[in-house]
């Protein structure tokens, strides 16, 4: 990823996961009637089942490929599947979108299903692969029957061609979230497309997808999603810090009303330059402000100030393991970069770091701090891509950022802010 500062879109998210389930032995016929249960016992060494299939009806001339492990197994007809019996391990299933090839951890005795759909419409037909959670994959594959002998190309796996038990309801487990980080893509075409950058467990999409305005719309108003949309600037720690932000809607309602009737705000000290709020305003979304110079916007920066509320995420996390676990993942993306611990401390916390000559990064300083507050988590931060920083001025952020301070509103009205100074805006920064 590009790295920079983000600007994100928090959308309403909860909790959603796919339980997988135990799969039945080759040729054992199943009618819809029967449930697995959760308890069902499974065999020490057992394989475990996957079924391709693809419920397209009406007619079709295509017949997609269908790959496991780079090995064509099928020429895929509508309104048909595949079933399989696979060793437990990592197996890659694709069609001829090599860009959405499912990697399965496949587990003793469970159940996959995989979907086959058209991703995009053109002059070279392409088809993608999409995990499925097991009701609803289930569901599909009684529409469709087991493909013709003919088609089936391999049988390095053993074929099942019955269908299995009914899956036992998926349990919701509020601990886990579905996300899609999402950046505006430049094309030819003539509707606005959005470039999918990061997914984190969201079984429709991939890196690499896009999704037209208005498929857009359709995705964010789907229950349990949240979707983050980035601009050109962002690190890798804003999107990790947006998937791991998981909670309830009743838990983030709370949040967010304890943070708004408490006036718990970050109160942030300027040089002497004429800062403005950059970001846009955008009703019903929480966002970080993003302070920029004059002539500048949040697109096109040379240095910004951001300042970051995450409601709720203090009470997951401490502030010395934000940063740290911002380090890992940083050092993973980018082995160049350099990091400094400025202060340590548990609700206080302080590094500064450095890229250059990372592959697709920009060279950059940033300096950021971590503060605990009693609604929120917050974060402050001064990024400069003007390299080599003088020391004067690298001296400047740091005590700046440092006298940062979490503050509460004043009972009669708000100071005036230091001169050249924004005003921090009302509410959680």
């Amino acid at each position: 990823m590009k790295a920079g500062t983000v600007f994100i879109l928090f959308l309403a998210m909860v909790v959603f996961a796919f339980a997988q389930q135990p799969a039945p032995a080759a040729n054992q016929t199943a009618s819809p009637g029967q449930e697995q249960k959760a308890g069902d016992s499974v065999v020490p060494g057992a394989k475990a089942t996957l079924y391709v299939y693809w419920v397209r009806l009406g007619i079709s001339g295509n017949k997609p490929s269908v790959y496991i492990d780079e090995k064509e197994m099928l020429r895929m007809r509508s309104g048909h599947f595949l079933g399989v019996n696979l060793d437990p391990g990592q197996h890659v299933v694709r069609s001829t979108e090599k860009a959405a090839a499912v990697i399965l951890d496949v587990k003793p005795g469970e159940t996959y299903y995989i979907q086959l759909g058209f991703a995009e419409a053109g002059l070279k037909v392409r088809v993608e692969t999409t995990l499925m959670p097991p009701e609803q994959g289930w569901s599909e594959l009684g529409k469709t029957k087991p493909s013709d002998p003919e088609d089936i190309k391999n049988h390095d796996f053993a074929i099942v061609d019955s269908m299995p038990p009914k899956p036992a309801p998926a349990a919701a487990h509020p601990a886990e979230c579905r996300s899609v980080a999402v950046t505006p893509n430049r094309s030819f075409s003539a509707e606005s497309e959005y470039k999918v950058v990061d997914v984190f467990n969201y079984s429709g999409a991939y890196v690499g997808k896009k999704y037209e305005d208005n498929g857009l719309r359709i995705l964010s108003t789907q229950k349990n999603v949240q979707i983050l949309m980035l601009t050109k600037g962002y690190t890798p720690h804003d999107v990790e810090v947006a998937h791991n932000f998981c909670e309830t809607k009743a838990k983030k309602a709370a949040a967010d009303a304890a943070s708004a009737a408490s006036g718990e705000h970050i109160a942030v000290v300027f040089d002497e330059r004429a800062w403005r709020l950059g970001s846009m305003d955008l009703p019903g979304v929480q966002q970080p402000k993003e302070y920029v110079l004059p002539g500048e916007t949040v697109d096109n920066w040379t240095e910004l100030v951001t300042v970051q509320s995450m409601p709720g995420y203090q009470e997951r996390t401490t502030a010395d393991g934000t940063a740290l676990e911002f380090k890992q993942k940083i050092l993973k993306r980018c082995p160049n970069a350099t990091f400094t611990v400025l202060q340590e401390g548990k609700t206080d916390f302080t590094v500064e770091w450095q890229t250059t000559g990372c592959k697709g990064w920009d060279n950059q300083y940033e300096v950021s701090r971590f503060i605990t507050g009693k609604t929120a988590m917050y974060r402050v931060v001064y990024t400069n891509r003007k390299l080599p920083i003088p020391e004067d001025k690298h001296r400047q952020w740091i005590d700046l950022i440092g006298k940062a301070s979490l503050t509460m509103p004043a009972p009669v009205g708000p100071a005036a802010p230091p001169s050249g100074t924004p005003p921090p805006p009302p509410g959680p920064q």
